[in-house]
């Protein structure tokens, strides 16, 4: 690493030299010269010893922060490479194919950047309106049956105390909304939350009363959801479904400390995930016509006890820029 920085003094301060002496473009632009040598040394480095540490030609460092550093350094400056390439092929394929010298090339780079901008814009929003035409119909239909209520909106007239005949279920249920509703101070205490609860029983034994009361007196929004509602049609729909309403649960807990998801009937959701087809053709009918609901169970398992995964947003802004 020390190598690498005094190769990249060396160059910066070869840089300012050329620039100031023989370009003689003054002290400030000298330096923005040295300095965008530097980075772009520095990143050559950082592809290069990237390649070397794959190669095992030299060993990584022990520091895990100090490689993870590296590595997204050797990546950004190898997108910032393939980035380069394009204004160097456009200046090919305006003398190839026009006859344009890099000074013409460079007159005309406006106006078409104006039309490859609009045809991208066009494009952008034809492709918008094609999958509203599509998928909204789908998205309307997954709302059907789900609904979200924010504390105190919630009137069943049903309170816990009205649950009878299953005093271990209450009391169980009574201690996790208790963890629930303080949910921010049982974490910082050590603790971890509930992540699901599945109430299990014939019909008839108060489990959706259960959910009744639990919605009465909860002061966190709750998200009803009949499990019926994510079988769709077509494959991969029920999966969309349920990943819209764990996005839209996940925005209510930002908002209000926590926030429940209640799927009554899940049985219609939440099938065996092995054996679903009896034979050749209910197995491909099952895979081609929306699974069973298998894949919204898939994506509802993985969201609850899958890894979290960052916003895509941040994601991209985090290694925007690694210098």
């Amino acid at each position: 690493m020390i190598i690498f920085w005094i190769f990249t003094l060396f160059v910066g301060s070869s840089a300012f030299a050329f620039a100031y002496i023989f370009l003689q473009v003054g002290v400030g632009w000298s330096l923005g010269y040295a300095v965008l040598a530097m980075l772009l040394t520095r990143g050559m480095l950082s592809i290069v010893r990237r390649s070397l540490i794959i190669r095992e030609r030299i060993t990584p460092e022990t520091d895990v922060l100090q490689r993870t550093v590296e590595t997204n350094r050797a990546i950004f400056w190898k997108r910032a490479l393939y980035l380069a390439l394009v204004p160097i092929l456009y200046f090919l394929a305006a003398y190839e194919l026009f006859g344009l010298p890099p000074e013409d090339a460079i007159a005309a780079l406006p106006q078409f950047l104006q039309t490859a901008l609009t045809q991208l814009v066009y494009l952008f929003f034809l492709l918008i309106a094609n999958s509203i035409l599509f998928l909204g119909p789908f998205y309307l239909l997954s709302r059907i049956g789900k609904t979200m209520m924010n504390p105190d909106d919630a009137r069943f007239g049903v309170s816990m105390d009205d649950v009878r005949g299953q005093k271990s279920a209450v009391t169980e249920m009574r201690r996790i909304l208790s963890l629930i509703e303080h949910g921010r101070l049982y974490v910082k205490a050590g603790g971890k939350r509930e992540r699901g609860v599945l109430m299990v029983g014939p019909p008839g034994t108060g489990k959706t009363m259960l959910a009744k009361a639990i919605a009465s007196s909860l002061h966190v929004p709750i998200y009803v959801a009949n499990g019926g509602s994510f079988a769709m049609l077509f494959m991969g729909i029920d999966a969309i479904s349920v990943y819209l309403m764990v996005r839209s649960a996940r925005r209510k807990a930002k908002v209000w400390g926590g926030c429940i998801i209640f799927i009554d009937e899940i049985d219609a959701l939440a099938q065996r995930r092995g054996g679903m087809g009896g034979g050749m053709m209910g197995g491909m009918m099952g895979g081609m016509m929306g699974g069973g609901g298998m894949m919204g169970l898939n994506m509802l398992l993985v969201l609850m006890d899958g890894i979290d995964n960052p916003g895509f947003f941040a994601r991209q802004l985090r290694g925007l820029v690694n210098l």
